[in-house]
């Protein structure tokens, strides 16, 4: 292997070397925005937490957000933030409850009536899925 400097390259060099995507255009810009606004949605509910002397929870519990623990890892992170793992069980049910309702006001931003929210959250999950 061969170290190459960063400062070296170009910006042409540079995206030559990005793999091409296997999706249509508009697909590619369907799933980036998808992904755009859950980083919102994460952001926020990050603000929030910090706000709330809660930013070493989230650092800890951000990853269940989207992923289900394997057993006894509640308990595992319980130890670390001094909490037992069923309070931990029910701060990420919370941090996912204010995660979803922060994903929908960023969907409810991107459309003009609040009729359309639910069907561009489908449009979000079908994104997600492609």
């Amino acid at each position: 292997q061969s170290i190459i400097s960063l400062d070296a390259i170009t910006t042409e060099q540079l995206h030559q070397a990005e793999p091409a995507s296997e999706l249509a255009p508009d697909k590619l810009f369907d799933q980036r925005w998808a992904m755009t606004l859950l980083e919102v949605a994460v952001a926020e509910l990050e603000a929030e937490m910090v706000a709330t002397g809660k930013g070493g929870q989230f650092a800890e519990l951000k990853t269940f957000l989207t992923n289900e623990p394997y057993d006894g890892e509640y308990a595992i992170i319980g130890q670390r933030i001094g909490s037992p793992g069923q309070s931990v069980a029910v701060t990420v049910h919370r941090m996912r409850q204010r995660y979803r309702e922060l994903v929908r006001a960023a969907v409810a931003h991107t459309v003009s009536s609040p009729t359309e929210v639910e069907e561009e959250m489908r449009h979000l999950f079908a994104a997600l899925n492609s």
